[in-house]
């Protein structure tokens, strides 16, 4: 008698019947990056599409977030009343606390892939509201929590970068997915580069901007 391995397959494989060409390219792709077949995105899942732009809306909106106050470190200084050393500083937090956050995501990010994805969603914006409270309120220590908040969603963001990819795409799609996942973060940057010098000229209009950043934060969270 022939036996017949059944793990990895449906019960209808167990029984003889021949996988179907997208199971096989779903195994395939899998095998290919080590990973076991549960674990493969399925060939054409309906709302892959709208998960990939959900996650590049928030990698972008965080790296814009990193960029709220280098394109203008003078207004910055007035607003909080510090000097452009302590302005400077507020990357510096961000990125520490993206070291700090990465090690947590990247434990689990396996088996609760999505709901490192809401977490990162909710330090957005969370991160946008303290931030806009902290320009209200002029007040740099806020800031500098608000700083905190957006690096620890940028250290899930990037945890998640190759995983959207890997579980809801099939293998001819991944790589198109990954490179857009991984895009969108420099885009984010890019604009926050070219935006807030043109939006942004006094202490009223920088509360106004975070306003809107806000607003945008809850959006990409919902979605």
């Amino acid at each position: 008698k022939t036996v017949r391995a059944s793990r990895g397959l449906s019960p209808a494989h167990q029984h003889g019947a021949p996988p179907s060409s997208n199971v096989m390219a779903r195994d395939s792709g899998s095998a290919m990056l080590g990973l076991p077949t549960e674990w493969a995105a399925p060939a054409a899942p309906k709302m892959r599409w709208f998960v990939l732009l959900s996650y590049a809306l928030g990698s972008s909106l965080n790296a814009f977030m990193f960029m709220n106050f280098s394109s203008d470190e003078e207004l910055a200084t007035e607003v909080f009343g510090v000097s452009k050393t302590v302005v400077s500083s507020f990357y510096t937090w961000s990125l520490v606390s993206v070291l700090v956050s990465m090690v947590v995501a990247v434990y689990f990010m396996t088996d609760y892939n999505r709901s490192v994805q809401i977490v990162a969603g909710m330090m957005n914006l969370t991160a946008a509201l303290v931030r806009w409270y902290a320009v209200r309120s002029r007040s740099a220590t806020v800031c500098v929590v608000s700083c905190v908040f957006s690096g620890m969603a940028a250290g899930c963001i990037v945890s998640n970068m190759s995983t959207v990819g890997e579980r809801w795409f099939p293998p001819r799609s991944r790589t198109l997915a990954t490179s857009i996942a991984s895009l969108s973060n420099y885009f984010g940057w890019a604009v926050g580069c070219l935006i807030p010098p043109f939006t942004i000229s006094s202490p009223r209009t920088m509360e106004n901007f975070m306003i809107v950043q806000t607003v945008v934060a809850a959006v990409a969270l919902l979605g």
